[in-house]
């Protein structure tokens, strides 16, 4: 567990908030360069952004340590790269989408969750910061469950994105306690929109780690037969691509053995298992895999399998051609890669000012 501060004398967040209005407004693309993509008549593109295992970095701070993180890292250093894809593939042509373990990690998500608690009305540092940079979806992480289930429902009500986690279950029911998935939709000028599915799952091991937590409240089912699950009904519904953005690991090992029936990585296995698939974002394993291709075992297509590392050191980039055969939308390619934030020259004031109010959570924190 992170090491809760004792006492802050002063609330630094409202000044963060409003850097990060004045940084990212500044360089959010106007909707006149924000053109969406339309090659031809027939044919389309879409670039997903994605980053996981954020875990609270919001600026490139270690409060612990007193000093910037070396190599950068924190998503005030990735809304640069997302406003630069933006500008270049057209906003409206892109979505942002994370995959979940972004609220617990530093002093940061601890001070917010147990000392000017979002439960008492703060703002979360981490939802005001993901809003700001428009995510579309979150994935809920195991990490999410750390703080206790209001801590989260308080997180998510502040959240502008869509929390998915469509294998965590009202407990000793079939309805989800999370939206299962999303369908958005990609206007192409002069063109068919794409409608986009985002199905969100998660690590079933939070049943264990959190059972303090979750016990008899939340169910936490297999990750590999929700997506059996839901994937046809995605695509009943007018999905053209579907991408699943998956809490696990590409792996298929368990740190938990046979504690329960469900295994916590199998970020391969869906994409090889489950047939209608387009793209599988990973996380919960801090890997950095810029793409790597499976081959779905009953269709033969490639699926695209991706995850963007940890903490915000890098932005997972994927961009989807599509091609309409008999009025329909249909992926033709996908090419993934991760990119790093350049370094910066200069620490913006409003960054000065947190540092120095954020250094007596450091040098008055104590264990958990």
């Amino acid at each position: 567990m992170d090491p809760i501060p004792r006492r802050l004398r002063s609330r630094p967040f409202a000044v963060v908030a409003l850097a990060f209005a004045v940084v990212f407004a500044s360089a959010v693309p106007t909707l006149a360069d924000a053109t969406p993509q339309a090659l031809e008549s027939n044919t389309g593109r879409l670039t997903l952004m994605s980053t996981t295992d954020v875990h609270a970095r919001v600026l490139n701070w270690d409060y612990l340590a007193d000093k910037p993180y070396a190599p950068a890292r924190g998503l005030g250093r990735i809304s640069t790269l997302v406003n630069q894809v933006r500008a270049e593939r057209g906003a409206d042509s892109t979505l942002l989408i994370d995959v979940g373990d972004s609220i617990q990690g530093t002093a940061l998500g601890s001070y917010y969750a147990n000392i000017d608690s979002v439960v008492d009305g703060a703002k979360h540092p981490v939802a005001t910061a993901m809003n700001y940079m428009r995510y579309d979806t979150m994935t809920v992480g195991n990490h999410e469950f750390n703080f206790g289930l209001p801590v989260l429902s308080e997180f998510q009500k502040q959240l502008d994105a869509t929390l998915l986690g469509a294998n965590v279950l009202q407990h000793g029911t079939s309805t989800p306690a999370f939206a299962p998935y999303v369908i958005k939709t990609i206007n192409l000028k002069g063109n068919k929109p794409i409608r986009v599915g985002i199905l969100g799952i998660t690590t079933p091991g939070s049943a264990l780690w959190d059972r303090t937590h979750v016990s008899g409240k939340l169910d936490f089912v297999g990750g590999l037969e929700t997506a059996r699950t839901y994937v046809p009904k995605m695509r009943a519904a007018g999905a053209d691509v579907i991408v699943a953005a998956l809490h696990t690991g590409l792996g298929s090992d368990s740190s938990y053995g046979d504690q329960l029936p469900y295994p916590e990585n199998f970020g391969t296995v869906v994409a090889e298992e489950v047939p209608g698939i387009d793209v599988v974002l990973a996380g919960h394993s801090h890997t950095n895999v810029p793409q790597r291709f499976v081959q779905n075992k009953q269709t033969g297509r490639q699926v695209l399998l991706s995850q963007a590392g940890s903490h915000g050191q890098v932005l997972g980039v994927i961009d989807v051609g599509l091609q309409k055969v008999e009025g329909q939308w249909q992926v033709t390619e996908t090419r993934g890669s991760t990119c790093r934030p350049a370094a910066s020259r200069t620490t913006p004031p409003w960054l000065r000012w947190f540092r120095r109010s954020t250094k007596r959570w450091s040098t008055t924190s104590t264990g958990p």
